[in-house]
């Protein structure tokens, strides 16, 4: 009897892209790494990856689309950045303030490859 052979890779497609929303603008970029101990890289930086840029539609900044042939079990990163919740002060007290831009929220979400190249959505750690 021989021992299952592993999948092979399968072919994953993301989206990155910056659109305007109010207050500033939302940023998605992805980020892949082979195992949990090693860093994260941009995933239009994968070795051969396939780069389209996509005509941005109304309140699209810029897309592009990525297209990669990723391990079975790879991890991928989905990095959301939004402009945070408003914050409410006086006319002086807002003048006063050392930070001039509009905080920012960041949302990341994990994902494995799957069979047929489907995002498993895990537990963020």
């Amino acid at each position: 009897m021989t021992a299952p052979s592993a999948p092979s890779p399968q072919w994953v497609e993301v989206n990155q892209f910056e659109a305007v929303t109010a207050r500033g603008t939302r940023q998605v970029t992805w980020f892949w790494r082979v195992n949990k101990r090693d860093g994260w890289q941009n995933i239009a930086d994968f070795p051969d990856a396939q780069r389209e840029r996509v005509e941005p539609g109304p309140g699209v900044v810029w897309e592009t689309r990525i297209r990669a042939q990723m391990a079975y079990g790879s991890w991928l990163m989905r990095v959301e950045s939004r402009p945070g919740r408003p914050e409410h002060l006086d006319a002086l007290d807002y003048l006063k303030r050392e930070r001039r831009q509009v905080a920012r929220q960041v949302v990341r979400q994990h994902f494995r490859v799957g069979r047929r190249g489907v995002l498993v959505r895990v537990q963020d750690d």
